[in-house]
């Protein structure tokens, strides 16, 4: 239904509903507590309640919902090490300054006077942000300072290659609410032929664990998506890897997040195994997803309050985009204003469901099209038609998630 509820039902029950969904108030009148039920929970809705209506009502109230404020903030646009799928394009020496980072803040204090949100998510993205430390230091200690001033909640998060962490800055980070995003893709062996340094070719996969088992030690409030870019190979690798996993003392911090290498054909991933890989990771007491089938919430680059700042000073909404000028859709001020192209803004928030998802019956609990995708498209494209997995996929996983089903 439109709010993501689940109900489980007995054989009977479910008999009972299914040879009656084409008379709805057939089942009322033979069962008129079950027909109640589905309709409080919204599985069932009156003939004048205008779904779409709602979907749209519901997605702009998601996109323009000013009480918090999402940063993205690329501190380097270069990187330590040599993975052969990664879509960015490695700068050298493409360091924000500290100026920049002073922009950064002077923006922070104009968007708190403009809005007056209530809670500020700071993400460092890249290439590898901890090739920046000191600038990230100064805009998490300035903000933070900010922050307590003025009653505003503060969240933190990395998405980082994990290899750089220093005890130090571990401490540092220590007292604030933290995730991170860290590759291990697949075991040892696997892992060190894929994400090894540019410089020395040596393999990063011992570097990583350690610096996991420092971060769930120190960290109280610590979160960790273990991220792994998989091939088919990959997923046989994971057997060797959850050992090492449950060698980490505070392993519940961690959950393991499955990512198709992006080069691959969608068409050509072996759906039964990848269920069977999540839940073989399920079985060790390891939270595992496959964001492919977590379509429920909304893109960060949807939402209106959101901004991502490069090193450069240059704006723009989603990262998974070349950081050229071209993509740009705005320009960081020396006042800390962010110079947006109001057309290139307006006509990328511009965007009503499409005709491909108004007839789909997942809408009401899917998040719906990707604005950007939209951008670039005339129709939203669904994950599901360049996949393998189908809606029914979908809703067995979601359903096996809220319940922890193995």
């Amino acid at each position: 239904n439109r709010s993501s509820d689940l109900l489980i039902l007995s054989n009977k029950i479910f008999q009972q509903i299914n040879t009656h969904k084409s008379d709805i108030y057939e089942l009322k009148r033979l069962n008129e507590r079950l027909y109640q039920t589905l309709k409080d929970n919204g599985f069932v809705v009156d003939e004048d309640f205008n779904e779409q209506q709602y979907v749209n009502n519901k997605r702009l109230l998601n996109i323009f919902r000013g009480s918090e404020y999402f940063l993205i903030i690329n501190p380097c646009m270069d990187c330590n090490l040599k993975c052969w799928y990664c879509y960015e394009n490695h700068i050298a020496n493409s360091m924000m300054s500290f100026e920049t980072a002073e922009k950064i803040i002077k923006h922070i204090k104009l968007q708190f006077r403009t809005t007056n949100f209530k809670r500020i998510y700071l993400s460092f993205f890249g290439g590898e942000p901890l090739l920046n430390k000191k600038v990230i230091r100064v805009i998490i200690e300035k903000t933070k300072n900010f922050a307590l001033e003025n009653n505003i909640g503060m969240g933190i998060s990395f998405t980082t290659n994990g290899t750089l962490f220093s005890d130090s800055f571990i401490d540092f980070l220590s007292e604030f609410n933290v995730k991170f995003q860290i590759t291990l893709d697949g075991d040892k062996e696997l892992h060190n032929k894929t994400r090894f340094y540019k410089t020395s070719y040596k393999g990063s996969y011992e570097h990583i664990l350690q610096n996991l088992k420092k971060i769930t030690d120190i960290i109280e409030n610590a979160s960790i998506s273990l991220r792994i870019n998989f091939k088919e190979d990959t997923l046989d690798s994971i057997k060797n890897l959850i050992p090492d996993i449950l060698g980490i003392e505070k392993k519940e911090k961690i959950w393991i997040s499955l990512h198709k290498v992006w080069q691959g054909d969608e068409k050509e991933i072996d759906v039964e195994k990848i269920l069977n890989t999540l839940s073989y990771i399920n079985s060790f007491g390891i939270k595992a997803n496959f964001p492919l089938l977590d379509i429920t919430s909304p893109c960060y680059a949807d939402l209106f309050y959101q901004a991502t700042i490069n090193y450069n000073g240059y704006v723009y909404k989603c990262t998974a985009r070349d950081f050229n000028l071209e993509n740009s859709l705005g320009k960081l001020l020396d006042n800390g204003m962010i110079e947006w192209n109001i057309e290139k803004r307006l006509d990328y928030h511009n965007k009503t469901i499409k005709n491909n998802c108004k007839v789909c019956t997942l809408l009401p609990v899917c998040s719906g099209m990707c604005i950007q995708s939209c951008s670039e498209n005339s129709e939203s494209i669904c994950k599901f038609e360049y996949s393998k997995f189908t809606k029914e996929d979908f809703i067995v996983y979601n359903f096996n998630q809220a319940y922890q089903i193995n």
